[in-house]
């Protein structure tokens, strides 16, 4: 299964793309249900389009598919709406992770990572 989100594609919707394509895959040794998760939420993950959103999803321990989109889609709210702002924006990741790295993002497009 392979999938990418794509240009203008909001997070849920690329979620329930995967959703959609994973139903028609066959699953072996572990439950149906537990590969379909595992499947399905790291092929999410690995398809988003904003390198920021899959490191930050990435940084965080055993997140199943419902944790990863919610995340995601928060992050992808919070860029979008930096977007619309049209003014440059610093995104910290202090509040949701313990990671010691500051974005600088301009107009959505990432600059540089630099450490605390």
């Amino acid at each position: 299964m392979s999938s990418h989100q794509q240009p203008g594609e909001f997070v849920t919707e690329y979620a329930q793309t995967l959703k959609a394509l994973a139903k028609e895959c066959t699953f072996g040794a572990v439950t149906a249900d537990e590969y379909w998760a595992k499947l399905t939420r790291d092929t999410f993950i690995n398809g988003l389009s904003s390198p920021f959103i899959r490191q930050m999803i990435l940084e965080k321990d055993e997140l199943n598919l419902v944790q990863a989109v919610e995340l995601a889609d928060g992050l992808d709210h919070a860029q979008k709406q930096a977007v619309m702002m049209g003014r440059e924006t610093v995104m910290t990741v202090a509040e949701s992770n313990p990671s010691p790295y500051v974005l600088f993002e301009s107009d959505c497009s990432l600059s540089a990572f630099t450490k605390r």
